[in-house]
């Protein structure tokens, strides 16, 4: 009987012991959350998540002894799923970029073409002007100077069409 009270006794006290200091539901929790600059952090302790945080974070069961690799697995996967997201938005801000560049390089294209086109309009203003004054001293076809200033017109106008063919080659050219 006195042994039979003893193992009683042991058995009691070590079950106390195993039930007080064994592992716990609130002890088998691990806590991830990532910061502003983007680092992960895991912590087996509520409290020591910075109060910013606590409303992303992630409860990670702790598995048990024997099987302790998905834990790890898991940690590596959210790793690599987190670097793909930076690759991907990495490569979109780069597609954006480039694009915003491409819409620049066809906005100074445009320009470009304006002012040649509106370089044409001026050319053509001037040889109507020029076209204007010829037919002016075409009347008085009997004075030797004004068959020399007619010539002149003429020259210049034929500058001119040179350089309106100039700036539509160029033109044409760019498309």
């Amino acid at each position: 009987m006195r042994k039979l009270k003893k193992m009683l006794i042991l058995f009691g006290a070590s079950l106390f012991f195993f039930i007080s200091f064994g592992p716990t539901s609130a002890d088998a929790d691990l806590y991830k959350y990532i910061d502003k600059k983007g680092t992960i952090h895991f912590t087996d302790s509520y409290e020591s998540i910075p109060p910013e945080y606590r409303d992303q974070i992630n409860i990670i069961k702790e598995p048990s002894q024997t099987s302790s690799k998905p834990v790890e697995g898991q940690a590596e996967k959210e790793i690599k799923e987190i670097e793909e997201l930076k690759k991907k938005e990495a490569a979109l801000r780069a597609a954006q970029e480039k694009e915003a560049q491409e819409r620049e390089a066809q906005e100074r294209k445009l320009k470009a073409r304006q002012e040649k086109e509106k370089q044409i309009e001026e050319i053509r203003r001037q040889i109507e002007a020029k076209q204007s004054e010829q037919r002016t001293l075409y009347s008085n076809p009997l004075l030797v100077r004004d068959r020399n200033q007619f010539l002149l017109l003429n020259q210049e106008i034929n500058g001119l069409y040179q350089q309106i063919q100039v700036l539509q080659s160029e033109l044409d050219a760019e498309q």
